[in-house]
């Protein structure tokens, strides 16, 4: 172990334990022998958040975010000293950037959940901005995930269209299990008192159901022929359901899905369960 990584994990331990001004006098100690460390401003930066001080934290956290920015620590931690220090709009891309760093990783929701919520606090303009930078730095291929985040941090329903639209277009890439996650969330936010930004929960979900409908007839005309629809309903629930254009998933009760062939209950289970 170097001079520097010596004195950092003794500056660690006087920081876990309370004795910051000894932390700090070796945080500036090493930064002295090596100008911009990372690890140091992150450090020291951190220190002085928790001293009151968010100012100072935000510029000491900003160089090592700028000197190491694949670092999802680093944005996170300006994100809460740019906060502390009234800079929400930076605040807020701040944790979108942790935010998106976390999703190309492949980290769970519940890992995310957290700097989501972070940013969900700000007003409308702000989360529309962190939907953005989360949105620009994406890099993953999951539409579902994509959508679902960027809904649950603008709570734009155009976000829960393009999911929608997305599964109608290509159904055989989302499995009805993971649809059904997905919608049962944006629904939750959207019928529990959080605005659509688009325009109503009410009508947003008339226009899915009419596109669902429209989706139902276009297929029904390709109706395979009596031979064909045999052969499909010899096949498992499931085959049938992926060969048959015209049917659909109903719920058949809280906990179980059958296969329906009638285009009413088909717009309906869709409605509902959208």
């Amino acid at each position: 172990m170097d001079m520097i990584e010596q004195s950092l994990a003794v500056a660690t331990e006087h920081h876990r334990a309370g004795r910051t001004a000894e932390a700090e006098r070796l945080y500036r100690e090493v930064l002295t022998l090596s100008p911009g460390h990372p690890d140091a401003l992150h450090l020291l930066g951190v220190l002085a958040l928790q001293s009151g001080r968010a100012e100072e934290a935000a510029d000491l956290i900003g160089q090592a975010a700028a000197g190491d920015p694949g670092s999802t620590l680093f944005h996170a931690n300006l994100g809460h000293a740019l906060h502390a220090a009234g800079r929400t709009r930076e605040a807020a891309l701040s944790f979108a950037r942790a935010l998106t760093q976390l999703t190309n990783q492949g980290e769970s929701w519940s890992t995310m959940g957290a700097l989501a919520g972070l940013i969900r606090r700000y007003d409308d303009e702000t989360r529309r901005a962190a939907a953005a930078e989360l949105d620009a730095g994406y890099a993953m291929s999951d539409v579902m995930r994509r959508q679902s985040l960027l809904f649950t941090l603008s709570g734009d329903i155009e976000h829960y269209r393009k999911l929608v639209q997305a599964a109608l277009a290509e159904p055989m890439r989302f499995s009805i299990p993971s649809l059904h996650y997905a919608y049962w969330g944006m629904a939750m936010q959207l019928f529990q008192g959080r605005p659509a930004r688009a325009t109503s929960a009410a009508s947003s979900t008339a226009t899915i159901c009419a596109s669902t409908a429209c989706w139902w007839t276009r297929r029904r005309a390709a109706t395979p022929s009596p031979a064909a629809s045999s052969a499909s309903s010899r096949a498992t629930p499931s085959a049938r359901w992926r060969s048959s254009p015209t049917r659909c998933w109903a719920p058949a009760t809280s906990r179980r899905w059958t296969p329906s062939t009638s285009p009413a209950a088909c717009r309906t289970s869709r409605a509902a369960r959208w």
